[in-house]
């Protein structure tokens, strides 16, 4: 009588079975554990330190313009020369100069200086002329006024301690508005500031003379 082959047969299928669980269990440690292949990882940015961070704030800012030192009188510096200010506002005196601007009408003496508070496109150019007498540099500024284009700013008188001592005037320049000219006579001296116009109209209000 011949023998049963069907033993064989159960013990293969539950051979197949356990072979194709390990498989399994494999694929799963293999993708999840080690090397992990099917989990997604996201790269961590690395935080920037708050001395990092403000690093960076301060090359973005702008750097304010600082007022330079103001620039000594000459030696053989006139009166008049001496009274002018070393500081007007946040400006200092620098570059001094000479000039015959207004010769036609005989001053004693004309003078340029150029006050910057650090920043050059913000400069504002004084020239400032001393006659003997009051009349003189009256007619002068009525001379100069009268001369002055674009649009008036502002005008009136110059007071020192209550009284009149001569005229001021205020004026856009001509086709541009970005630039003006503050033109002002105080008693024997003329005074003309030229400049940004912001910048003009703060200058001539806190000029000491």
């Amino acid at each position: 009588m011949p023998m049963s082959s069907e033993p064989k047969k159960r013990h293969t299928g539950a051979s197949v079975t356990i072979a194709v669980v390990v498989l399994i269990v494999l694929c799963l440690l293999s993708a999840f554990i080690w090397p992990g292949w099917a989990v997604k990882t996201t790269p961590q940015q690395q935080a920037a330190s708050p001395a990092q961070s403000s690093e960076a704030a301060k090359s973005d800012a702008p750097t304010p313009a600082k007022t330079p030192a103001a620039l000594p009188l000459p030696d053989n510096a006139t009166n008049l020369l001496k009274a002018m200010p070393a500081t007007v506002g946040s400006y200092s005196r620098q570059q001094i100069t000479n000039v015959t601007l207004w010769e036609q009408a005989l001053p004693l003496e004309e003078h340029q200086i150029v006050y910057s508070n650090g920043a050059a496109s913000q400069d504002i150019t004084l020239t400032v002329a001393q006659w003997a007498l009051a009349d003189n540099a009256k007619s002068e500024f009525a001379s100069l006024a009268a001369k002055m284009t674009g649009a008036k700013i502002a005008d009136g008188d110059v007071k020192v301690n209550g009284q009149s001592t001569g005229s001021y005037q205020v004026n856009e320049d001509q086709g541009d508005s970005g630039q003006a000219t503050a033109l002002w006579q105080n008693s024997t001296c003329v005074f003309q500031v030229t400049g940004p116009t912001a910048e003009v109209r703060t200058f001539y209000k806190q000029f000491p003379l």
